[in-house]
């Protein structure tokens, strides 16, 4: 019997050192059935690195459980090998709790260098981001020379991107001698996310800036493409629609028409060249955005774009399409339209047309800035035809106005930019080298 068991054992050590373990698992299992007394750790941790590698990770696991609460070299290997287990089969929080042990034990430093790593990465998925930046902070002084450095220092960027830490991401980067090109991608997101903040807090300059960052690594398209557009309406919301035509074109030209985006650059491309009075450059702009139809676009800007294309024509002096898109939007805008159709019926020499459309802002739109134009406007006409007693009526209500005019604006727009991507584990698991496997 006892030939029999020696020979169960040596004919199991020569599998597992050939590296044959379905053979080596099956002689090991033989020779524990045979033996009285327990066997050894080395022999069971052998037996169950041997079921590990050779797939039945059921029994593997129950060996390296037991072996995992020894306070030794094995018992930090199998603590290893347990969290391993536990993350093939979804079990993450049982993981991060064997990778801690594994890394707790003082016998292997390279071993504690694994199981830090892997710890930090299950601490990352489980959302844990405190902790993750913690333990990897730890791991760069601990380590400052291991395998791990660039994706440690990708996975660390990552999570101060996922805390809304943007700038400890962005200095954590910038730091970098030579980042991989993962980091420059959490480096695009940061900048990217940082713009949006500020943007949204209304600190248009710093948004410029932080998007103009994010286009120093422009690896993510479709986030470049979003930062040439919130670049656009920072500018336009400085007042300053000259250097927003740039951006908004650059964004036209690297979209589909079809593409939110490519709508939104359309109108604010044709309001900077509005706003600098380049109206013969913003009509298209604003008819191509007119064209499209809701929900595509909102009403409201829909609205909008149809008056200043109105807008843009009687610029233009071309009064017959002008009064066609004013009629479009009469009852949305109702004192802008018949004041501007006052006005273009006066150019046309048609004052009982322009007398009739002001006179409407007079009886319905008093709380309007159209109101004292109107009244200017009809002063002005009654002055022309010599009714003086008639202009200096209306140029006394003119000075009596008290109210402080309400002129329309633009729908105002926030900035949606947020962390889109999470960061996945690898696929495969690290494993210690083989000369950690005790003979």
């Amino acid at each position: 019997l006892k030939n029999e068991e020696e020979i169960a054992l040596l004919t199991a050590e020569a599998y597992f050192f050939t590296e044959q373990y379905p053979e080596a698992a099956q002689h090991y299992e033989e020779y524990i059935a045979l033996q009285d007394f327990a066997a050894t750790s080395e022999v069971l941790y052998r037996t169950a690195y041997a079921l590990y590698k050779a797939g039945d990770k059921y029994k593997a696991r129950q060996y390296f459980q037991e072996l995992a609460l020894q306070q030794d070299a094995i018992g930090q290997l199998a603590s290893y090998y347990t969290g391993l287990l536990y993350l093939e089969s979804n079990q993450k929080t049982l993981a991060l709790t064997a990778f801690a042990k594994a890394h707790q034990g003082a016998f292997s430093e390279e071993l504690q260098e694994e199981a830090a790593f892997q710890y930090a990465q299950v601490s990352y998925v489980l959302g844990h981001f405190a902790s993750t930046i913690e333990i990897l902070q730890q791991f760069q002084i601990a380590y400052p020379t291991s395998q791990h450095t660039s994706a440690a220092n990708a996975l660390l960027s990552q999570a101060y991107l996922y805390t809304q830490d943007y700038d400890l991401a962005i200095d954590h980067i910038a730091q970098l001698a030579h980042p991989p090109q993962s980091s420059l991608q959490i480096y695009q997101k940061a900048t990217c996310y940082k713009g949006s903040e500020c943007f949204n807090q209304n600190a248009y300059q710093h948004a410029i800036e932080s998007f103009q960052q994010s286009l120093k690594h422009p690896l993510n398209k479709q986030l470049a493409t979003q930062a040439h557009y919130w670049i656009g309406e920072s500018y336009s919301a400085l007042q300053q629609p000259a250097q927003a035509i740039a951006p908004y074109k650059h964004v036209l030209q690297h979209t589909a028409s079809q593409e939110t985006i490519h709508q939104q650059a359309l109108y604010g491309l044709a309001y900077a060249y509005f706003q600098t009075q380049h109206y013969a450059q913003a009509l298209p702009y604003f008819v191509q955005y007119a064209q499209l139809q809701p929900p595509q676009i909102p009403t409201a800007w829909r609205q909008d774009a149809i008056m200043r294309t109105a807008d843009c024509y009687y610029a233009a002096k071309a009064y017959d399409q002008a009064l066609q898109y004013y009629d479009q939007v009469l009852q949305h805008q109702p004192a802008h339209v018949h004041y501007q159709k006052g006005i273009i019926y006066s150019l046309r020499k048609d004052p009982k047309a322009a007398q009739a459309h002001l006179k409407v802002i007079l009886d319905n739109y008093s709380h309007t800035v159209y109101y004292e134009k109107a009244l200017v406007e009809i002063a002005h006409k009654a002055n022309d035809q010599k009714s003086y007693t008639a202009a200096i009526q209306n140029s006394t209500s003119t000075l009596l106005l008290t109210r402080l005019p309400t002129p329309m604006q633009q729908p105002s727009k926030r900035c949606s930019l947020t962390p889109a991507s999470t960061y996945s584990m690898p696929s495969s698991t690290q494993q210690p080298p083989n000369n950690s496997i005790p003979f």
